[in-house]
């Protein structure tokens, strides 16, 4: 199923804080990245996203979901699909963010010590170290 969009607006400046999943005290990379997903139709037990980086964060999901997650070329391409999770090198770590809107190449994250917000592609290309698609969408 393609989804031209995931709605991510009421998301974005939320402050970062470590292991967040409530918009309302605050997210992190991995929390808003389970949100957003939740909101494209993958339940991702909010508990998954208190792992230390974003390849605990994807294998975690993985094994809740007991669907794998395909590893994609890490470049845009026109074969990215809104729902892709975008895994990049962060301040401390591997950091992930999930694309909102393919056909504007739009990447909704939270940046440590920062807030939540949307990222043109390229502003994470040179950082990118996979892009990553459940393999559960019909």
């Amino acid at each position: 199923m393609t989804v031209e969009r995931i709605e991510y607006k009421d998301l974005m400046g939320k402050p970062y804080v470590k292991g967040g999943v409530h918009p309302h005290l605050g997210l992190d990379c991995a929390g808003i990245s389970i949100l957003l997903l939740r909101r494209r139709g993958i339940e991702i037990p909010l508990s998954m996203a208190s792992k230390d980086n974003a390849d605990e964060v994807l294998a975690a999901w993985a094994s809740a979901l007991n669907t794998p997650w395909e590893k994609l070329p890490p470049c845009l391409t026109s074969h990215n699909q809104t729902g892709d999770v975008v895994v990049f090198k962060g301040k401390n770590g591997l950091s992930m963010g999930v694309i909102v809107n393919a056909k504007q190449n739009l990447v909704a994250t939270a940046i440590e010590n920062k807030t939540s917000r949307v990222l043109y592609y390229r502003q994470l290309a040179k950082l990118v170290r996979g892009i990553y698609r459940w393999k559960g969408y019909a």
